[in-house]
């Protein structure tokens, strides 16, 4: 069992997931391979960092590139990305 909370393995993403799952994501996507899990990680992180949990409370998230990845949701949510 894990002893972390969710919030604590979610938070820092930024740092943690381009080694942690991107790599990996390269890696499948040179060699033709799925990675469906992986991909599932990296959405669960971006749905995140979109800072509303499923009932539309805020969720406080915890990441130095915090107004970057802001100005990402809010572009996308606009449609623009």
């Amino acid at each position: 069992a894990l002893r972390h909370r969710t919030w604590q393995i979610a938070m820092d993403g930024s740092q943690k997931l381009p080694q942690r799952m991107l790599d990996s994501v390269r890696w499948h996507l040179a060699h033709d391979s799925k990675f469906d899990l992986l991909a599932l990680g990296v959405a669960g992180w971006m749905r995140y960092v979109g800072g509303v949990d499923e009932q539309g409370n805020p969720i406080e998230i915890s990441d130095p590139l915090l107004p970057v990845i802001q100005k990402a949701v809010q572009s996308s949510a606009e449609g623009k990305a």
